[in-house]
């Protein structure tokens, strides 16, 4: 085969997506863009040439997790690949994007719940259990390091206590929310930077990211969230609390996308974009209060008056 330079280029870098992740901790969240290179790639460069680019990757990959003894590693990192390849299918079958992210998070949880199976089964523990148990492990070991720390005066040591205990006592309880974020988070950002990657190269891929939108109901998963986090206990405000969590996150990309669109109407400069979403992003009344847009939006059609001004 001719190895051109836009080949090499393509098996190094997808490599690098597979093979960094199992060996260094550093860039451990290369491990959930392991499906962009299957949406990418074949419609990119055609199913032929782009399945050769993964499977070269796949096999440099396998000799570099090798050398470093992390094939395990590289194993749960490629169980990944599916997912891209049903991302890619919602390409071609011209899905939309509400129904590629949900075709993606179900096999994405699929993946994910036949893994810890074949862990648990393996290793003869609950997986669940156990990455619940490092966790809390490593929250308590965060707090004997500040707490042995001359630089902190007594009163702020004794409101880290509180925090740290708070904290350990409420991840148990909404990890299984933290989870599904997660499952969506990951489907999102492949989702976002294949259509990039795809739109900017005139390839097929799914519409802009600003046509993102809930169907109206999923507003009631909230109210009843809601609800039993405020009236309820035991397992009921547990379950109140996860269900904030996952469908407030939902809510927060529509919201997101709310807020690209009226980048889009005003002509914000891309860097000031960039630097609006980071600062958002990153602070916690930033995302209630894209969430809160995200569901504001069910009355308000925020976008309407924008679609309309640009079919004209």
């Amino acid at each position: 085969m001719n190895f051109n330079g836009q080949y090499l280029k393509s098996v190094l870098a997808t490599t690098a997506i597979f093979a960094l992740p199992t060996i260094s901790g550093g860039v451990a969240l290369l491990y959930f863009l392991t499906p962009l290179p299957l949406v990418f790639l074949p419609i990119y460069l055609g199913f032929e040439k782009g399945f050769k680019i993964i499977l070269h990757s796949i096999l440099l990959s396998g000799v570099i997790a090798l050398a470093f003894g992390s094939l395990s590693v590289l194993f749960f990192s490629l169980t990944l690949l599916p997912v891209g390849f049903v991302l890619a299918r919602s390409i071609n079958r011209k899905e939309s994007l509400q129904l590629s992210a949900l075709y993606g998070a179900l096999a994405l949880a699929t993946i994910w719940f036949l893994t810890w199976l074949l862990l648990s089964a393996s290793s003869q523990s609950n997986i669940y259990v156990d990455v619940l148990k490092s966790i809390d492990t490593s929250l308590e070991e965060a707090y004997t390091v500040y707490r042995q720390s001359s630089e902190i005066s007594a009163d702020i040591k004794v409101e880290l206590q509180a925090i740290f205990t708070r904290v350990r006592e409420l991840i148990p309880v909404i990890f299984p929310g933290i989870l599904a974020v997660i499952v969506f988070g990951t489907v999102f950002i492949n989702m976002t930077l294949a259509n990039g990657l795809l739109t900017s190269r005139n390839c097929p891929s799914w519409p802009s990211f600003r046509h993102f939108k809930l169907p109206d109901h999923f507003v009631w998963p909230v109210i009843l969230g809601g609800v039993l986090l405020f009236t309820s206990t035991g397992w009921l405000k547990a379950a109140g609390l996860n269900l904030l969590l996952v469908f407030g996150s939902l809510f927060f990309i529509q919201g997101l996308s709310v807020l690209i669109t009226f980048f889009s109407k005003w002509s914000v400069p891309k860097l000031v974009r960039i630097l609006i979403l980071f600062f958002l992003i990153i602070q916690a009344y930033g995302f209630l209060l894209l969430a809160l847009l995200g569901i504001a939006e069910i009355w308000a059609n925020f976008r309407k008056p924008v679609d309309e001004i640009n079919n004209k």
